[in-house]
């Protein structure tokens, strides 16, 4: 069983020694050479697809890179900025808010991620290297969605499945909507999702269906549900689930490390799913992200 991030980073801390940060650089980049600031600045320019407008949205990359003094280890890290133009502000001044609150964490975030493989690895790996992506995937008079990723690497390793993150914002209010604002039926839609993860990966049918009591060895219910509904079902009561809708229908990426699997796309169509949507947020199918983004 792989370890995921969570788990790696706690035994480097358990382990590390008492390194100082010395001579540590952070300097960022907005793309070819610019600095960080100036890859913000840049965005009043940033047009749209067909070149005809501005884009409401404009994804801006900054990168970071830690050294230190006396030890020969290298820390790299990058993190994209989600910039409003002035016109989505201007029409969602709340959204606008919530936005610049998750930029503040992503780049607060990956600095500190850069900065603590240094503090807490030297012991361990000569290298890391964390980026965390934006994909907006919806952008409508209802809601705003985006997913972030984030991937990483000690060494170079390849072992290490991403960290996936899903928000969605009113855009009038600027209120955060997760599964339970999302959905109407919460049991049925974890039962739609689990029977639509198990259509789309067949050949992992028999590893998601399993009872956790087989996997783990103890003793089960009767009635237990399989594993993979299991999670569905927690993540979905913790509101955790990461999920939005589209006008395909419900989408959400199914994470799971029990067999160190990773993330799963997993769509449960409109038609199957309409009837138990938030009607609120059914998608305004106006518009393309093509042009948006």
């Amino acid at each position: 069983m792989k370890r995921n991030k969570m788990l790696t980073m706690l035994m480097l801390g358990m382990t590390a020694s008492a390194l100082l940060f010395t001579g540590c650089e952070m300097p960022g980049a907005g793309g070819e050479g610019k600095t960080a600031e100036e890859g913000k600045d840049s965005k009043d320019s940033k047009d749209s697809k067909d070149g005809d407008a501005e884009a409401m949205v404009t994804i801006v990359t900054h990168q970071y890179t830690a050294t230190f003094d006396g030890y020969d280890i290298t820390s790299e890290g990058s993190y994209q900025e989600i910039v409003l133009s002035g016109e989505a502000e201007e029409k969602y001044p709340e959204l606008a808010k919530e936005i610049e609150k998750v930029n503040q964490d992503l780049e607060e975030t990956e600095i500190n991620e850069v900065k603590n493989f240094a503090y807490n690895s030297p012991e361990n790996f000569s290298s890391y290297k964390d980026e965390r992506t934006v994909e907006v995937v919806r952008f409508d008079d209802k809601l705003f969605s985006f997913i972030i990723t984030d991937n990483y690497s000690f060494d170079g390793s390849e072992d290490n499945y991403p960290f996936v993150q899903c928000f969605n914002f009113d855009v009038k209010s600027g209120d955060s909507r997760g599964f339970t604002n999302l959905v109407d039926d919460n049991e049925k839609m974890a039962d739609l999702i689990y029977e639509a993860l198990i259509e789309t990966y067949p050949d992992r049918k028999d590893d998601f269906s399993k009872p956790e009591s087989e996997i783990y060895d103890y003793e089960g219910e009767p009635d237990e549900d399989p594993v993979a509904l299991s999670n569905i079902k927690m993540d979905a009561d913790a509101n955790t689930l990461p999920c939005y809708v589209d006008k395909d229908g419900f989408k959400m990426k199914y994470l799971d490390y029990t067999f160190g699997y990773g993330a799963f796309d997993v769509t449960v169509s409109f038609d199957d799913c309409k009837d138990i949507l938030n009607e609120k947020y059914i998608e305004d199918k106006t518009g393309s992200l093509d042009d948006i983004v």
